[in-house]
């Protein structure tokens, strides 16, 4: 049994079938799945969340009601209900690669596996957290490939130095056409329509070439953004989107929260504000609006911490926030 159709029979689940969700998570990330989830409810998915996870499952499970447990063939997965409107199906992985560098393979199971009759799939990090409807996220799927600018890097011309020596990388594993761009997106985001699948193959393609001419993908990261690859999934996400012949359909920095603007959603990048904001903010770095509505969020319907440990977090965040106005160092 390993189909969508089947596995809705089985649990009683029936959710729409033209979009499901998908993520990865390990460690200590559970705490933004729990609040990534709680924002789905909020802003009105209705449908299947499939969980990639390594090591255990989170510790607010014992919150959810136990839907079913499927085999499929090695693997099992794990069901759970939210609210009647969101079904979390955890499925174990292990891979020998850095979960971030896991990306397009368990997006390619997702559709090929277990979401056999979706029409679009959306990967977020889980570390990022609703701001719009799900309607306009419906919206935005039919337009093409949805991607979102990065933080750090968003601009990055066609005729850069470095798109230049990702052109010659690209010759050595048979690309040959690319198309100008001139941002630099951040793969902690994307939707694909079953007919862009060929997106996603081709990230996956351009990882294994990363890997094969040397870099270790058991690692986030080069550390050196000298070298022709920094952040691997990132950077073979952009070489992606210079050889597809399929649409795309970005957004600018602003749509993660990175600038001022029509926030989409946040993405916490760098420090996690589940790791604490009051020693930031004495260091000069004040919470980031994506901080703030973490703890907005993590109020329910999944509780990742007691009502006490709650109120703690957010008064200490607001503490730190406070600080931020008086005391606020660039991080560059």
């Amino acid at each position: 049994m390993n189909t969508q159709t089947d596995l809705t029979v089985h649990t009683g689940f029936n959710p729409a079938l033209e979009e499901t969700i998908c993520t990865l998570y390990e460690k200590d990330y559970h705490f933004g799945l729990a609040v990534f989830i709680n924002t789905l409810v909020h802003k009105g998915y209705n449908g299947t969340v499939w969980i990639g996870y390594r090591g255990a499952l989170p510790p607010w499970i014992t919150q959810l009601k136990s839907d079913s447990t499927v085999k499929d063939g090695d693997k099992s997965i794990a069901y759970f209900m939210l609210e009647d409107k969101v079904r979390l199906a955890f499925i174990h992985v292990d891979p020998s690669y850095h979960m971030a560098n896991f990306k397009p393979q368990f997006m390619l199971e997702i559709f090929h596996r277990y979401a056999t009759e979706c029409q679009y799939l959306w990967y977020f990090d889980p570390d990022i957290f609703i701001v719009s409807s799900w309607r306009y996220f419906e919206q935005w799927q039919q337009c093409g490939i949805a991607l979102c600018a990065d933080i750090n890097f968003s601009v990055l011309p066609d005729n850069s130095p470095l798109r230049y020596r990702w052109k010659k990388f690209a010759v050595t594993i048979g690309l040959l056409t690319a198309n100008e761009l001139s941002q630099y997106f951040n793969s902690g985001m994307v939707s694909v329509a079953r007919n862009q699948i060929g997106f996603i193959e081709l990230w996956m393609q351009i990882l294994k070439g990363i890997e094969k001419s040397g870099n270790d993908l058991s690692q986030f990261n080069s550390g050196d953004r000298e070298a022709l690859f920094d952040f691997y999934d990132q950077d073979a996400f952009n070489i992606a989107a210079m050889y597809t012949s399929l649409p795309l359909a970005p957004q600018g920095r602003w749509a993660m929260g990175f600038e001022p603007g029509a926030t989409v959603m946040h993405h916490t990048v760098g420090p996690k504000p589940w790791r604490g904001t009051l020693k930031r903010a004495l260091q000069g770095h004040a919470p980031s609006n994506a901080a703030r509505y973490f703890f907005m969020q993590a109020a329910g319907p999944i509780r990742p911490y007691s009502g006490k440990q709650l109120f703690l977090r957010k008064t200490a965040c607001s503490i730190a926030s406070f600080i931020g106005r008086f005391y606020d160092r660039p991080i560059y």
